[in-house]
């Protein structure tokens, strides 16, 4: 679980304050269960129509390129995730909670653990405490400047393995603490995998989900973390266009908006963004793979609250 953030503590009077009043909120609040419903399923369509298209084509670079699409929608289930630890997934609280098999057990996670995880994170920019960017510069080692330190540690090392090595210990040392959690991922993966044996698909299912779960999807939430708050004006950012995502943010982006008002659904949170916009809010955004080079290559070592 590289949770390297988290959640529920109210937003951060930052420098620009929001300017919609409260009465004005309750459209923006409200869950549409369809809508996470149909996210779901339109993931996990993706994922099987582009495996059965790499099955079918049985050449090397599509299956490569299966994987990387397949992370990417793994990606956008880890936002699920993070959309239903703030209640906001859907309408009836326990749901988000009762439905986890459906998008935190598939990428080894746990909606109550990412819960308690994901705390910290919202509290420590809402106050703006000035070490709330150190599991960036210090758990990372972003502190190492110029091009080739960078590239090595955003790009090089986590795509040779080291990203899987993190994921794997992190979700052993969590679940060998939190047993009652455990039984339960354990028991999902078991179900699962025997099925996959006894179905004859238990290779698609390892090179098609667990080898991008464990080697691309890792490496994609460090880049998703990079992007949401390395160096960014105001402590976070918005994340637009197909880039985002397709790979990175799935459905999860306007981050920035998020801090704001933790509570929006994630589908809400552009027309809320929008709208803080026009009010006069300005909010850092980065649009795509340059803007997002532009935060791994010109970003600084500076410890924000400042």
């Amino acid at each position: 679980m590289l949770q390297l953030i988290s959640a529920l503590a109210p937003p951060a009077p930052a420098r620009h304050t929001p300017q919609v009043a409260r009465e004005d909120l309750k459209g923006y609040r409200h869950i549409d269960d369809r809508r996470a419903l149909a996210a779901i399923t339109l993931d996990y369509a993706v994922v099987f129509a582009v495996a059965a298209i790499a099955i079918w084509a049985n050449r090397i670079p599509v299956t490569l390129l299966a994987m990387v699409l397949i992370a990417g929608r793994q990606s956008a289930l880890q936002g699920l995730v993070h959309s239903a630890c703030h209640y906001s997934l859907f309408s009836r609280r326990r749901w988000n909670d009762h439905l986890e098999f459906l998008y935190a057990y598939p990428v080894l996670d746990s909606v109550p653990l990412y819960r308690e995880q994901h705390k910290t994170h919202h509290r420590a920019f809402s106050l703006r405490t000035p070490d709330r960017f150190d599991y960036l510069l210090q758990v990372l080692h972003l502190g190492r400047q110029g091009f080739w330190p960078r590239t090595w540690l955003v790009f090089i090392k986590p795509l040779i393995g080291y990203s899987a090595f993190t994921l794997v210990s992190d979700v052993v040392r969590t679940l060998r603490a939190h047993p009652g959690p455990a039984r339960k991922l354990i028991t999902y993966w078991a179900v699962l995998l025997a099925v996959a044996w006894l179905g004859g698909w238990l290779q698609s299912l390892l090179l098609y989900w667990i080898v991008p779960l464990l080697w691309l999807y890792p490496v994609l939430d460090i880049w998703a973390e990079l992007s949401d708050h390395l160096d960014a004006r105001d402590g976070s950012r918005n994340q637009e266009g197909f880039f985002y995502s397709l790979m990175l943010k799935g459905h999860e982006t306007y981050h920035a908006v998020h801090h704001l008002y933790p509570f929006v659904p994630y589908y809400r949170l552009r027309d809320l963004g929008d709208r803080l916009r026009n009010s006069g809010v300005v909010m850092e955004s980065s649009r795509g793979p340059l803007d997002f080079l532009r935060i791994v290559y010109g970003s600084g070592t500076r410890r924000a609250g400042v």
